[in-house]
């Protein structure tokens, strides 16, 4: 599931005024699920760039273990574990670095699987 260039992608972060819209890198940080579909469908993907730290939206997500956001987005299919960060970081590596083992289980079956796990506490 390669995707395309991002080099045309504006860095984006909203200050979160109200009345500025949803933006992915809040809602990551955030880890507000709702938000986060907001802005997917106001174009916005996990591959839009944060301006203040350079990376990805779904990089931050991996680094502040927005859990329910990284489930929303296996179960839509809408990620790319593959995306490599400045640093050529992939977001497993976040995961890893912050111990979120579980999530990076999920990562690593969707990396040489194909399919994400299911969550660990999913009937």
């Amino acid at each position: 599931m390669r995707s395309p260039s991002n080099a045309a992608r504006a860095p984006r972060r909203d200050a979160g005024e109200q009345g500025k819209g949803p933006d992915i890198v809040r809602a990551v940080l955030n880890n507000d699920v709702v938000e986060l579909i907001d802005a997917l469908n106001d174009g916005q993907t996990l591959e839009d760039l944060d301006r203040d730290t350079g990376l990805f939206a779904l990089h931050l997500a991996c680094l502040h273990s927005s859990n329910a956001v990284l489930d929303e987005a296996l179960n839509r299919r809408i990620l790319d574990p593959w995306l490599r960060d400045q640093n050529s970081r992939l977001p497993i590596d976040h995961l890893i670095i912050k111990r979120n083992f579980a999530m990076a289980a999920r990562f690593e079956a969707l990396m040489y699987d194909g399919v994400p796990l299911p969550r660990a506490d999913a009937s």
